[in-house]
């Protein structure tokens, strides 16, 4: 069964930035040792969640009984009930690496985190060269702008922090290799011009340096609230859609921001037709 989840999180490393179809491999590998530790877990009365699986568990149990009541009105059922699944496998997955990070060899884990590395190195690559030369202002990467842009931004933070702790992790983790992925992959990440991966990116520093030195959060903490201040300003009193052509300091006026908002107010409504499971 280790060979298996191998396999999975190979694909996993391997196409979470440069491929949808190398990720759904990932997503039917995974599938197998996910179903079969669960069983044993519960079989062995093993199960030990954290609290937050719990709450993950019981948003999943909600969704499903929404898209039931609601089935009349959900465009595409199959679709939706298929989305609950990425929960799960965050559930799931937990009984899976308990195993796996127990019995895989460093050798593996070594390949795994170098495969990942590459990934951001190509879709990095991408982004900025596509940037250079294209038409479009923003980046798209491999994976279309938001996908690759939201998701860049959380592995930074995770590079970023083994790199600060790379003494734990130095039998299969090269810091030297990490520092240059880390700047290809902030670059395009930037290049996509996605402001809330690069606010997320900003609000995860102060967590993960003080995690390191607590000092150090504390004055990332200052910034990244100052520098939240500065686009909050620009964002709730400017008057046109952007200040200078600039993205990152836009108005609530633009376009994209108005169907947000109208997203929100038909969950609203649909929160006020049906209070239960709206």
């Amino acid at each position: 069964m280790t060979k298996v989840t191998n396999a999975a999180l190979f694909f996993l490393a391997a196409g979470i930035f440069t491929s949808v179809t190398i990720l759904s491999a990932y997503q039917v590998l995974f599938a197998i040792p996910l179903a079969y530790y669960t069983y044993l877990a519960i079989k062995e009365k093993n199960v030990n969640l954290p609290v937050s699986a719990w709450f993950l568990l019981a948003f999943s149990a909600v969704a499903v009984l929404s898209l039931v009541v609601n089935i009349d009105l959900v465009p595409k059922p199959s679709k939706n009930f298929g989305r609950v699944k990425y929960f799960l496998y965050g559930i799931g997955g937990i009984f899976v690496l308990r195993v796996w990070l127990k019995d895989a060899s460093d050798r593996m884990r070594r390949v795994l985190v170098n495969t990942f590395l590459l990934s951001i190195v190509v879709a990095g690559s991408v982004a900025i060269h596509e940037y250079i030369t294209g038409e479009d202002n923003r980046a798209k990467g491999l994976t279309d702008t938001m996908r690759y842009g939201y998701g860049t931004a959380m592995a930074l933070l995770v590079l970023l922090s083994a790199t600060l702790h790379q003494d734990k992790l130095k039998r299969w983790f090269d810091w030297r290799l990490a520092v240059p992925v880390f700047i290809i992959g902030f670059s395009g990440m930037y290049l996509t011009y996605t402001r809330g991966a690069l606010l997320g990116f900003l609000c995860g520093l102060p967590f993960l340096f003080y995690f390191y030195k607590p000092k150090l959060g504390i004055t990332f903490a200052i910034i990244a609230a100052m520098a939240g201040m500065f686009l909050g300003y620009f964002y709730l009193n400017g008057t046109g859609t952007q200040f200078k052509g600039n993205r990152f300091l836009m108005s609530k006026n633009n376009s994209g921001d108005v169907i947000r908002r109208s997203q929100w107010q038909a969950a609203v409504i649909a929160i006020k037709e049906k209070p239960s499971l709206g």
